[in-house]
């Protein structure tokens, strides 16, 4: 019987996602080989080599056994192992050591909003006046609140971190797209797609419609070019593709229940908001 080199490597780096130093013989184990056997230990020697790049000596590596071996911690041996291993993403997803390294890699799309004034305008014509924000503008445009809740801060982070996190969870697509890009890379995407919601289609209007008439003061828009509207909308970005994500994931034959109930529920909490916002 033919042996399976890539179905073994599978095993190694699976036995080694909890990033803990092995040698060779706890490597065995773990993947279920014998190590007493010559032709077990030969194959587990090769795909250990094999596998090197995704690989470091562990510090104090040597013992009675042999040296150690550990899975390397950055997002670039993650990204490298989902390319050639491609039947270890549904392992994963379930991984939280591996989650957690790709939610700090891409934190910045749950950040704290910035709080611009949005939709709050100026206009000179009679009878159109709408009322400044009631807070203050700093040097970079960005609405300053007068007193930060530090407590709501924590808050919002945790929660936001928690859907980021359920996300990678239950779609593959969703976790292929956030692990195969950089942020430079994921953060143009959320800019595309920002442009093609209500919200960025209000600002282009703005752009394209007042601006050009020039009688309108627009707080929207100021000359710092860190004013990116799009930013605010990386949480809601992320809600779209998770949902683009999903469909995928059906239409290939990968229906995950627990993700449908999910998105499911995503857009009846936006229908209540909308409701809320609208009596």
């Amino acid at each position: 019987m033919k042996t399976d080199f890539n179905k073994i490597e599978c095993d190694i780096l699976l036995a080694l996602s909890d990033f803990l130093p092995h040698n060779q013989n706890q490597i065995a184990d773990l993947i279920g080989n014998n190590h007493k056997k010559s032709t077990d230990r030969v194959h587990v020697s090769r795909c250990l080599e094999n596998l090197k790049t995704y690989l470091d000596r562990a510090p104090n590596d040597l013992d009675e056994l042999g040296k150690k071996w550990v899975l390397k911690q950055d997002i670039q041996t993650l990204r490298q192992i989902t390319e050639k291993y491609p039947s270890l993403i549904s392992d994963l997803q379930k991984n939280d050591k591996f989650l957690s390294i790709l939610i700090e890699k891409h934190s910045w799309i749950f950040k704290l909003p910035k709080l611009i004034p949005e939709r709050r305008l100026i206009v000179e014509t009679p009878g159109h006046e709408i009322p400044r924000p009631e807070y203050e503008l700093n040097d970079d445009w960005e609405a300053m609140p007068s007193k930060p809740d530090k407590e709501l801060n924590e808050a919002y982070l945790l929660e936001a971190e928690a859907k980021l996190k359920l996300k990678l969870e239950l779609s593959p697509d969703f976790f292929k797209i956030c692990i195969l890009n950089d942020p430079d890379n994921l953060k143009d995407i959320f800019d595309e797609i920002f442009w093609q919601t209500k919200e960025g289609q209000f600002y282009e209007f703005i752009r394209e419609s007042i601006l050009e008439e020039q009688n309108i003061i627009s707080e929207l828009f100021p000359p710092s070019p860190r004013n990116n509207p799009a930013d605010n909308f990386y949480p809601k970005c992320s809600d779209i593709i998770f949902e683009s994500c999903v469909h995928h994931d059906i239409l290939t034959g990968y229906k995950n229940t627990e993700a449908v109930d999910y998105l499911k529920k995503m857009i009846k909490d936006d229908m209540l908001k909308e409701i809320g916002e609208y009596p």
